[in-house]
């Protein structure tokens, strides 16, 4: 009980002992003297204004500080206000321990303003002292902090130095530190504000005192970063937007080390920047990037950036729709850009790149392309660049593989790499290829691919070919299908310039092979010299689509024949060309008809084709032909001259429909003739025609003849010579003196056969005069001869006229009329009647 006792009165004697010294502190010391000691010391040392409107001491909450403000000058707004700290003490363990121990000092409702001016100085540092002096880090006496508590307090941070002012603030909730024996650990949970966003902020720091280094981790949640843009001065693009979803930051600050290595995570939600023509929009990505600085040297030792799952849409001038960027993957450090993969689509045309690029200031990078893409889109744009692709009609898809690379000490870039077609399809004007499938190789120095399989030309190719040294390109080429081979190589002998070593095409049992040069100096003047040689196959112009089905069936051309010489000059102009060439054949067939043993010679100069000579055996006869075109003039004015000589008529009717006939001769003519043509019609010339030895009967128009002049007796009538002169005008050739010979009779024929195959022919027979003699006097044989027949229609089907007596007849009957009337009149009625029947 004693013990109580004591206890009592020595707790009494401190609370009497613990409230005398309240009282004195609260009434005396702190408000009297420690308070204007510490505005008067902290005025001198900031040369500033100082206030502080209440200390005082509180047994349980310790020393409590109310309203303290800093200002620059008296009456201006204050830089630093905390509307109320207070510091507990722990009394007892205070003296037990020898030092005053403080379980929490709690700071509430503080404000700091910091400013910069539009010079660029920081309100706050003018506060500091101009020169360097050793810190006193000795205390009048020593202290232990448990906790230090900061709540409801705000930093404000104004930057007027910028074109447009700057203005955030920072909002603490909560900042919360706890010293240690080993270290320092503190909490804080704040909100980043402006006019446009609110972003809450978390930070955890921790200093290690044996180490001497600060670890931090700081996170902060939808966060604009176009406001801090202002500071960033010169970047090679306009940025619009830039938001950022949530930032993590991790730090180390080593004051040994004098570094600081920071690693940051932030996910992009949204990039908005233009250069030049180029956009970028809704840019996101998850960016990662660590960096170590060297405090004493402020110097970037390490930097390390990595970019994950980014993706954006891209504007060009050259494309009518965004270009997506997805699926992207970037390391960046100093010197290096690492790809591990981006994916771009546009047009519905997708590309994925990796690689990397080094040593920025003299770049050297290595680039893996892929891409999967259409090649109407591909036209489409490589037409903005070449005007002349716009002609071209592309379509299908190609997949791309290619490598892009510069290496050290080399200026030029390096690529190479496949494109595979599948089912492409491409035309221009008359040329189309479809179902074009293959892979093509490509590189600076060659082009190649083989085995590549197309559709053209109504039929399946496979083609092979390699193109070499770009700036004098050389060309070897392959080409098969069924029915035709090519084989070409083109070589260039100086820029423009091309010698093509071999050019071998073959269809079916046809070839053509040429050789030379040709120059391309003058894209307006062109020039080729070239040797030809071609063997041309007639049946295998049948399996030509170009020429028409039923002009082969009308020709029926058959036969092989050789062409060969020289072509030189401008191809634009073509009848400017200088060539000669020798046109050779064993046999030709035309409609059934056999020439042998033809050989033409064809000259062309000074905008003149010419034929110097030529000849050609036909059914054991001879033709030859001979003439000139003028090309300079547009209706192609010509001339020319024909000799046949000799053709056994016998042989000829075996390759026509008479074969079945007697017909027989041997056949002779000759002929000039001139015209333009481009109409036939404007043909003018003469000539004459012979045929002896002959049996003329079967000729479809005498043989009509021969029906309609059915004579019993003259059954055996043969027609064995024909010969005549004739003209050619307006499209008929006409004749005034043809005459057919037997012997029997003779007919007389005058008149035209047209181009178009019809006939106009008043034809006069004539007894021979021996029989003549045994059936009438000598005074009938003056009227005799003087009856026609008049011949129409056409070759095919000729038409038979009435039969007349020509005026001449009528005339000399008149005359002789007294004398032979009655002889006349019996013996020519019955003579007529058996010869024409009944005259009209």
């Amino acid at each position: 009980m004693k013990k109580i006792k004591i206890a009592a009165f020595i707790l009494f004697l401190l609370v009497l002992i613990l409230g005398a010294v309240t009282y004195y502190l609260n009434t005396h010391y702190l408000p009297h003297k420690l308070k204007i000691q510490i505005e008067r010391t902290l005025s001198e040392k900031l040369k500033a204004d100082v206030a502080l409107d209440d200390i005082r001491f509180h047994p349980l909450k310790g020393i409590i500080l109310e309203n303290f403000r800093i200002a620059e000058k008296k009456g201006a707004a204050p830089i630093l206000r905390v509307k109320k700290l207070s510091a507990s003490v722990l009394l007892l363990p205070s003296f037990k321990e020898k030092k005053i121990i403080f379980p929490l000092i709690h700071i509430d409702n503080a404000s700091l303003s910091l400013a910069r001016t539009k010079d660029g100085t920081i309100n706050l540092l003018r506060f500091l002292p101009q020169e360097k002096t050793q810190p006193n880090t000795k205390l009048p006496f020593p202290f232990l902090v448990y906790k230090i508590l900061l709540t409801n307090s705000s930093i404000h941070f104004v930057d007027e130095s910028l074109e447009t002012p700057l203005s955030q603030t920072l909002e603490v909730k909560t900042l919360s530190a706890q010293p240690g024996p080993a270290s320092v650990n503190a909490r804080m949970q704040a909100t980043l504000r402006n006019q446009n966003q609110s972003t809450p902020v978390e930070c955890t720091l921790k200093y290690t005192y044996a180490i001497k280094q600060v670890d931090a981790n700081i996170t902060l949640k939808r966060l604009d970063l176009l406001p801090y843009l202002l500071y960033a001065k010169n970047l090679p693009v306009q940025i619009k937007a830039l938001s950022l979803d949530t930032i993590v930051v991790n730090a180390e600050y080593s004051l040994i080390k004098k570094r600081v290595d920071i690693e940051t995570r932030a996910t992009i939600a949204n990039a908005y920047c233009i250069k030049d023509n180029y956009l970028l929009a809704n840019g996101r990505g998850i960016l990662q990037a660590s960096a170590s600085i060297n405090t004493e040297e402020k110097t970037m030792t390490c930097y390390q950036a990595q970019l994950r799952s980014a993706s954006a849409q891209i504007q060009t001038p050259f494309l009518p729709e965004h270009i997506a960027l997805t699926d992207t993957k970037l390391n960046i450090s100093p010197d290096t850009i690492t790809v591990d993969s981006a994916r771009v689509t546009a047009l519905n045309t997708s590309l994925v790149c990796k690689g990397t690029m080094e040593q920025f200031a003299a770049p050297i990078f290595s680039f893996q392309v892929f891409s999967d893409f259409s090649l109407a889109t591909a036209k489409e744009i490589a037409s903005r660049y070449v005007k002349t692709i716009a002609a071209i009609s592309l379509d299908g898809r190609a997949s791309l593989a290619a490598e892009i690379k510069k290496e050290t000490d080399k200026e030029t870039i390096d690529y190479r790499g496949s494109l595979e077609l599948f089912d492409a399809s491409a035309a221009h004007k008359n040329l189309a290829a479809d179902r074009i499938n293959g892979t093509v190789l490509f590189s600076p120095e060659s082009v190649s691919w083989k085995n590549l399989s197309l559709y053209a030309l109504n039929r399946s190719i496979n083609s092979s070919a390699t193109i070499q040294n770009f700036s004098l390109p050389s060309l070897a080429i392959t080409a098969a299908s069924d029915d035709i081979t090519l084989d070409a190589r083109v070589a260039s002998l100086q820029k423009n310039v091309f010698a093509v070593e071999k050019l071998s095409l073959c269809f079916m049992q046809s070839s053509f092979d040429a050789d030379g040069k040709f120059s391309l100096e003058s894209p307006d003047e062109p020039f080729a010299d070239f040797n030809i040689n071609a063997n041309i196959n007639l049946e295998d112009l049948s399996a030509v689509d170009q020429i028409p089905q039923v002009t082969l069936a009308q020709l029926k051309p058959g036969g092989t024949c050789n062409i060969s010489g020289k072509i030189k000059g401008n191809p634009k102009k073509p009848i400017y060309l200088d060539s000669s060439l020798l046109f050779n054949s064993q046999e030709l067939r035309l409609q059934n008809l056999k020439l042998h043993s033809i050989t033409v010679e064809l000259i062309q100069e000074d905008g003149q084709l010419k034929i110097p000579q030529s000849s050609a055996s036909f059914y054991n006869g001879t033709l030859a032909l001979n003439g000139l075109i003028d090309l300079h003039k547009t209706n192609l004015p010509y001339a020319f001259k024909l000799i046949a000589e000799g053709i056994d008529l016998a042989l000829l009717k075996l390759d026509t429909p008479l074969k079945e006939n007697e017909l027989k001769g041997t056949f002779s003519a000759a002929a000039v003739a001139n015209g333009e043509a481009r109409s036939l019609t404007s043909m003018q010339g003469q000539g004459n025609i012979l045929i002896e030895n002959g049996h003329l009967w079967a000729f479809r128009p005498l043989n009509k003849l021969k029906d309609f002049l059915f004579i019993p007796r003259f059954q055996t009538l043969v027609f064995n010579k024909a010969q005549g002169d004739f003209t050619i005008q307006e499209g008929r050739a006409y004749t005034d003196d043809f005459v057919l010979t037997s012997n029997e009779i003779t007919l007389d024929c005058e008149g035209s056969i047209g181009f178009d195959k019809t006939i106009d022919f008043e034809i006069t027979p004539i007894p021979a005069e021996e029989l003549s003699q045994k059936i009438f006097s000598n005074d009938f044989l003056k009227v005799a001869g003087l009856a026609a027949v008049r011949l129409t229609g056409t070759i095919e089907n000729p038409q038979i006229g009435t039969k007349v007596l020509t005026k001449e007849a009528l005339k000399a009957i008149g005359e002789n009329a007294g004398k032979i009337l009655g002889e006349v009149f019996e013996t020519f009625k019955d003579w007529g009647d058996k010869i024409f029947g009944t005259p009209q």
